[in-house]
C-alpha cells in the first residue's frame, strides 16, 4: 500500500492538533509528517521532509500561505496543496486557484470533507506516481529491446523479466510507440 505524507501549516495550534487527529484518522495510507505555525517554517519543513500533501492557512504571520505556496510552485515542488481558511473570501480562492491549488476547505472543517478531499489529493498523486512508474517501465523495456533485438524476443519472457503481464506490458508499449508488440 502507497503511503501519503501530509504538512500542517497553519499559526492555530488548536487547528493543527485538531485537523492532525482528522489527518491521522481518516485513511490508513495517510499520515502527518509534520506541522509549521507559519509559512516560512513551512516552507522549510516542505523543502526538508518533501511530504505530499501540504494543508494550509493563509493568514499567517512571517510568510502569508499564499506566498508559500508560490514559492511552493515556482521551485517546481511536486505536493499536492489544500487550503485551510476561515475566509470565505473569493479573492483568496481565486489566488490560491492561480498557484494550483485545487482545494479550498473552509474553518471548521469537518471530518467528512476532509476525508474527502485527502482521497482527492491521494488519488491525483497515485495517478501522477503510476504514470511516472510506467514511462520508466515502457523506456526499460524499449532499451532491452533495442540491446537484444536481433535474439528472439518473446512477450512472456519479456513480462517475466520484467515482473509484468504480457497483455499490460504490450499495451503499455503500444500506447508509448504507437506500435503493437506481437
Amino acid at each position: 500500500m502507497m503511503m501519503f505524507t501530509v504538512l500542517l501549516v497553519d499559526d492555530e495550534e488548536l487547528v493543527r492538533v485538531s485537523v492532525g487527529f482528522s489527518v491521522c484518522a481518516a485513511m490508513e495510507n495517510v499520515k502527518l509528517a509534520g506541522e509549521a505555525a507559519n509559512g516560512l517554517e513551512g516552507l522549510r519543513l516542505i523543502r526538508e521532509t518533501h511530504p505530499d500533501i501540504v494543508i494550509t492557512d493563509i493568514r499567517m504571520p512571517k510568510l502569508d500561505g499564499l506566498e508559500m505556496i508560490r514559492a511552493i510552485r515556482e521551485e517546481n515542488l511536486d505536493v499536492e496543496v489544500v487550503v485551510l481558511s476561515g475566509y470565505a473570501d473569493f479573492e483568496y480562492a481565486r489566488q490560491a486557484m492561480k498557484y494550483g491549488v485545487t482545494e479550498y476547505l473552509l474553518k471548521p472543517v469537518e471530518a467528512d470533507s476532509l476525508r474527502e478531499t485527502l482521497g482527492a489529493c491521494v488519488a491525483r498523486i497515485a495517478k501522477r506516481r503510476n504514470l511516472v512508474l510506467e514511462e520508466k517501465l515502457s523506456k526499460r523495456v524499449i532499451a532491452y529491446i533495442d540491446a537484444h533485438y536481433q535474439e528472439d524476443i518473446f512477450l512472456d519472457r519479456l513480462a517475466e523479466e520484467f515482473g509484468s503481464s504480457s497483455k499490460y506490458l504490450s499495451s503499455l508499449i503500444k500506447s508509448e510507440t504507437g506500435k503493437k508488440l506481437w
